[in-house]
């Protein structure tokens, strides 16, 4: 199946880690797809670089490490897209599967402190 089977015109992507390497990637790809897209970083010079380079899509700073980072790229987004929200999280990966979270416990608990080091995709 290719991922415009998957991800159709009109959904909401949102990447952190979206300023350079595999989000940046994906952002593009998703904007070829006719997503509406915004990225995140907490590097405020490369978001802003990024932005002016593809202004189709929509940028927020945040440190995804930060419980009100989080809540102000949701509302931000949300506010201005409303709708569904895909989001990858590459720097807060834990070493446990992340089915076996409640997606709730992410709004509450972005990165745990479970005993396992964090998975640094940086």
């Amino acid at each position: 199946m290719s991922l415009s089977g998957v991800f159709s015109s009109g959904k909401v992507a949102v990447i952190t880690g979206g300023a350079d390497g595999i989000g940046l990637a994906c952002a593009k790809k998703l904007l070829g797809l006719g997503l509406q897209v915004c990225i995140s970083d907490n590097n405020e010079e490369k978001l802003q670089e990024v932005s002016e380079q593809l202004p189709d899509l929509m940028a927020v700073p945040a440190d995804v490490s930060q419980i009100a980072d989080i809540e102000h790229l949701r509302d931000t987004v949300y506010a201005r897209f409303g709708g569904d929200l895909i989001n990858n999280r590459p720097a807060l990966s834990r070493w446990h599967p992340h089915h076996e979270r409640a997606f709730q416990s992410y709004m509450h608990d972005p990165a745990p402190d479970d005993g396992e080091p964090p998975v640094d995709s940086q």
